[in-house]
């Protein structure tokens, strides 16, 4: 795999070239909700107006494109319902087209030290109920040829279609420091949905190499 110079969610998206081909999606990939691979941050705002009309100034955050750190132009709210719930929505661009999408669907906390155990089991348990429910609707969508990779404590589900576009469903369980005991942690869980279009994330990869030159 190709070393990049990448936020984690684009080393993530970038995971997708290693396996594409390998097995095919059973829908084809094209962007996520009314967000469509190629179309500008102007048509995604477009897109969504009538979200965003409460509060368009407020609705969403800009990062602007920063090839030495390896980030795009990056488009984004919290404020977008996916899986029945508002999350947050990312939208990564290369030359005013949209190349990337990554939905932060859980980001739970367990804390052993402050949570108590009815706590800790309702978070745990409504945690993975929720993964499970999203794990199944990818399957339906795109089907059960996935490629599965494990690596640092996180767990990835691919589907690639015939384009080399794909869908990733990544889910990570993360352990801090423990805290005065062995029996005393923080657990960080987390789930990301991911999507990525083949050619135009090759494109900002070779700006990203033109740069370094």
């Amino acid at each position: 795999m190709r070393k990049r110079n990448l936020s984690m969610t684009l080393v993530v998206m970038a995971l997708t070239l290693s396996f594409a081909s390998q097995v095919l999606a059973q829908a084809p990939i094209e962007g996520w909700d009314k967000a469509k691979f190629g179309m500008s941050p102007e048509e995604i705002k477009s897109a969504y107006a009538e979200e965003a009309y409460f509060g368009p100034d407020t609705f969403w955050e800009e990062r602007q494109e920063d090839i030495v750190s390896g980030y795009p132009y990056i488009l984004s709210t919290s404020e977008l319902i996916a899986f029945g719930d508002k999350r947050r929505a990312s939208f990564y661009f290369v030359d005013n087209r949209l190349f990337g999408i990554e939905l932060t669907i859980t980001k739970i906390v367990i804390d052993t030290k402050k949570d108590s155990p009815e706590k800790l089991a309702e978070l745990g348990t409504g945690m993975f109920d929720e993964y499970g429910k999203i794990k199944s609707f990818f399957i339906t969508k795109y089907g059960d040829s996935f490629v599965e990779k494990r690596d640092k404590g996180w767990t990835w589900y691919i589907w690639t279609d015939e384009k080399d576009n794909s869908a990733i469903l990544a889910f990570s369980i993360k352990y801090e420091d423990l805290v005065q005991s062995p029996f005393s942690y923080v657990t960080t869980l987390l789930t990301r949905a991911m999507y990525a279009n083949d050619e135009l994330e090759k494109l900002w990869q070779s700006k990203i190499e033109e740069g370094k030159n």
